[in-house]
């Protein structure tokens, strides 16, 4: 699409963009790293290319980093189309995120869905970086992996953003096989 494009217009501007290109496809691990690689931030936050962050997505989760000293933040993600078998059964059984929560916060989940998250840079050199063997799924999971019992984790619902993506029972399927793939074969 033409995302890169319309990124590029804001290059310069109010805000300090930089879009950067891979060239060749080399999946979403590779493509994290080269963006983390490339930031000269302390902190860096991802958004999958199908997922749009509320407003005060970004500010809730600075909140939380610096309210829960954490080293890494993960926000919640609602799937905005469930009509239809496809996006049914990904609503129900393929979540990306540990759901709302009368407590607020979960400190310490299994890992941190990479569809919405924020990380101190130094944690994730810590942990050698996402996998690049995991083109489209499970890089989040590796690296957290990675870290366990190293660092500090933390859900909030609080952060909350909405995933466009839109599945038939054929990519469904395709996604589901990769999902489980990549998170047990890599």
């Amino acid at each position: 699409d033409d995302t890169a494009a319309r990124a590029e217009k804001y290059a310069g501007g109010r805000y300090p963009l930089r879009v950067i290109r891979q060239g060749v496809k080399k999946g979403l691990g590779a493509a994290r790293n080269m963006g983390v690689n490339s930031s000269s931030s302390p902190l860096v936050a991802s958004l999958d290319a199908d997922v749009m962050p509320e407003p005060e997505w970004l500010e809730s989760m600075v909140e939380e980093l610096e309210r829960s000293q954490a080293d890494g933040v993960g926000g919640m993600l609602v799937e905005k189309y469930t009509k239809g078998l496809g996006n049914h059964w990904r609503d129900a059984h393929m979540r990306q995120s540990w759901g709302p929560l009368e407590k607020g916060t979960v400190e310490n989940p299994p890992f941190l869905y990479g569809a919405n998250t924020l990380w101190r840079k130094e944690t994730l050199c810590r942990g050698g970086l996402y996998d690049p063997r995991c083109r489209t799924n499970a890089e989040d999971v590796k690296l957290c992996e990675a870290l366990r019992g190293q660092v500090k984790l933390v859900y909030t619902p609080k952060a909350r953003c909405y995933h466009l993506r839109q599945d038939s029972v054929a990519s469904i399927l395709r996604t589901f096989w990769r999902w489980h793939y990549y998170g047990s074969h890599s």
